[in-house]
């Protein structure tokens, strides 16, 4: 992995870019984990820590951080805070299917774009997993030419 990249990760269901995230970490990397998952079930499953993860949900947890999926701007201050305090920085992004659910495709190609700008300026690396087939092949070739792509 190059520094300063953001690379796809395309797999059905986001376990290998999981394992990869925590191996990372476990490693030296300082992770920040943007998930679908309940922190505790990425905790127990992958050996994510809790309080690297950011629950994508409507729901606000008091017990974990948490951001709407439509709230972009707060999203990406998250992670602007993160790359600023971090070494040796590690993002990863699972939930980009729920990202375009909750609002939509360009918008979230957009938020994608804008990050992987930050990614290289901070020397930091991306890891953005998507199941290929939650998206029409024109879509995911415009996602994929943001990106390295990530062979697992």
């Amino acid at each position: 992995l190059i520094p300063g990249t953001t690379y796809i990760i395309a797999e059905e269901k986001p376990q290998k870019s999981l394992e990869l995230f925590s191996e990372l970490v476990r490693h030296g990397m300082e992770g920040l984990c943007l998930s679908r998952y309940n922190p505790e079930t990425l905790a127990e499953r992958y050996n994510v820590p809790a309080d690297s993860v950011i629950w994508l949900t409507q729901k606000s947890e008091p017990k974990y951080k948490t951001v709407d999926p439509t709230n972009f701007p707060r999203l990406s201050s998250m992670i602007s805070d993160f790359l600023g305090k971090a070494s040796y920085p590690l993002i990863l992004l699972e939930g980009m299917g729920y990202l375009i659910t909750q609002s939509n495709y360009e918008t979230v190609l957009r938020f994608v774009q804008s990050q992987r700008d930050e990614i290289a300026l901070r020397n930091a690396i991306m890891l953005v997993h998507i199941d290929p087939l939650s998206l029409d092949t024109k879509e995911l070739h415009r996602l994929g030419s943001e990106m390295e792509p990530f062979k697992i």
